[in-house]
């Protein structure tokens, strides 16, 4: 009797590619990291009531840090553009440092548009994907405006 070992070899596959994906994100400046990638004439500490924040190849966000005003309604909207990865889905969740979570999007898979409503007292928060925490991460200034 011939057996067909085929079906047993797609899930180490699997196993190594993700690993792989893992490891590439993260030798690529994914994760916890405090590089950003901005739009042309944004700088790092332009303080905004609609940032906008992407989700790009590989399982990362295009900025680590943003600024919004303190104590004012901010729209952060979530684009996910991970093309590369178009069924893999994303989530923008926001997170006091303590941990707690102040607000969370809906999930989507590319492309799409979510935007989550904040209004953040004076201080450091962090937002995440929350399905791929480990991965895809940034921080959050809520400052106040200069007159």
């Amino acid at each position: 009797m011939k057996v067909d070992i085929r079906p047993l070899l797609i899930a180490p596959a699997l196993v190594i590619v993700a690993m792989a994906t893992c490891l590439y994100a993260q030798a690529s400046g994914g994760g916890n990291t405090t590089l950003s990638v901005r739009p042309v004439g944004e700088s790092e500490g332009s303080l905004s009531a609609n940032p906008v924040v992407k989700a790009i190849p590989v399982l990362r966000f295009d900025k680590a840090h943003l600024s919004v005003p303190a104590e004012v309604d901010v729209t952060i909207t979530f684009k996910n553009e991970d093309a590369q990865f178009p069924k893999i889905p994303h989530g923008l969740a926001i997170y006091e440092s303590s941990g707690e979570e102040v607000a969370r999007s809906a999930v989507c898979t590319a492309p799409c548009l979510l935007t989550v409503k904040v209004n953040l007292p004076l201080g450091e928060y962090f937002y995440r994907c929350y399905l791929h925490p480990h991965l895809m991460s940034g921080v959050i200034v809520s400052t106040i405006a200069s007159p």
